[in-house]
């Protein structure tokens, strides 16, 4: 699951979105348990209409210890910030207003999607 650091997600041109990822364990069974020794995710970014955004990050989190997801639970193993341009510097434009999908893709080839609505406010609102 991603979650935007805002509800409603409604950003200035010029601020930067945080969302978090959290991982959930589909298993109902009581011995079930995933461990993760480490965590290194790919983000991407998709318009409503399937679009991608041509921006993609690649996130590692540092653990101190083994990250363990028990049977139904839900655990955060990460956050990454989105500067709400379509491109890198200096060609990338502010997105417009809109639906996004986000799509986290783990190493270990769990994929977690999310669905955010980006609301651009005028300047000196927010």
């Amino acid at each position: 699951m991603v979650v935007p650091n805002r509800h409603p997600a409604e950003y200035n041109v010029g601020e930067h979105a945080q969302f978090e990822v959290f991982v959930k364990s589909n298993s109902s069974a009581p011995c079930s348990e995933a461990v993760l020794n480490s965590v290194s995710f790919g983000v991407e970014f998709f318009k409503s209409d399937g679009t991608p955004v041509p921006v993609v990050q690649m996130v590692n989190v540092n653990l101190a210890e083994p990250l363990r997801v028990g049977a139904g639970q839900q655990v955060k193993i990460g956050q990454f910030d989105w500067d709400l341009y379509d491109g890198p510097p200096p060609n990338g434009r502010p997105i417009a207003p809109g639906d996004y999908t986000i799509r986290v893709s783990l190493v270990n080839n769990y994929t977690v999607w999310g669905q955010t609505t980006i609301t651009m406010l005028p300047y000196g609102q927010g």
